[in-house]
């Protein structure tokens, strides 16, 4: 087992000595766990390694935006929570992938490319934004089409534009549940519902997690799998609301 003998530096601080041990440790430990079986025992003790060596290196990059998202948004810090917990729950499905290769650069430098994609993808998914029915709401484009309220959910994100009052049409789809993806169970006693309620109000999967004593990773990765289906059927639900063209 490798043990971890430095202490990591503080946040941004330059140290290059330990950035050197820290690549060695983290390269190390990347190319053995791609070497295993991913079933195995083995595997899965060195991605916890990994995992807990980039939690506590305080490498991981802070300063991440999009191109109307900075560090000074009201809500970066969720964007970034969430970021983090996908790339925690992307990093496993990579090494199983073999996908780390050494001679394209270091293991931080890697995984800090993926979380800047990561934080994008965070944004999309806490505001409902860049979906696609969201016609006229992109968040990359935001200059040309005006303000974004930093409450943006993915409801009223969908509900943009329409005459049709958003409360309402959730009202009836809930009740109607049209092709009961609402009531579906996507992890233990969890319903979908309970994922697309926690999104609407704005709560990030980490403190959706706590309520529910359960995994993070797991509740982003069950988000992301089923919020397409489950947007589509809204789309489909409130296109049937809306009078027939004359």
């Amino acid at each position: 087992m490798v043990r971890f003998t430095f202490q990591p530096p503080p946040p941004g601080s330059p140290d290059p000595d330990r950035d050197r041990q820290l690549n060695q440790t983290l390269q190390t430990l990347v190319l053995r766990a791609q070497s295993l079986p991913p079933q195995s025992l083995e595997f899965k003790k060195a991605i916890q390694q990994v995992v807990k060596l980039v939690c506590e290196s305080n490498r991981l990059r802070r300063s991440l935006s999009t191109k109307n998202v900075r560090s000074d948004h009201p809500r970066y810090g969720d964007f970034y929570d969430e970021a983090v917990f996908l790339l925690l729950d992307w990093l496993p499905k990579a090494i199983q992938r073999k996908t780390y290769d050494p001679d394209r650069g270091e293991v931080m430098t890697w995984l800090n490319n993926k979380l800047n994609h990561l934080f994008k993808e965070a944004v999309r998914d806490l505001t409902g934004v860049c979906t696609p029915f969201a016609i006229g709401v992109d968040l990359e484009n935001l200059d040309e089409q005006g303000e974004l309220p930093a409450d943006m959910n993915p409801w009223s994100a969908l509900m943009a534009q329409e005459e049709l009052d958003s409360s309402e049409v959730w009202r009836l789809y809930k009740v109607q549940d049209p092709d009961g993806l609402l009531q579906k169970v996507v992890f233990e006693s969890i319903r979908l519902e309970q994922l697309i309620d926690a999104k609407n109000q704005g709560k990030s999967m980490r403190k959706l997690a706590i309520e529910l004593s359960v995994n993070a990773n797991t509740l982003s990765s069950i988000y992301t799998r089923n919020k397409d289906q489950f947007f589509e059927s809204v789309r489909r639900f409130k296109k049937s609301l809306q009078p027939p063209d004359e």
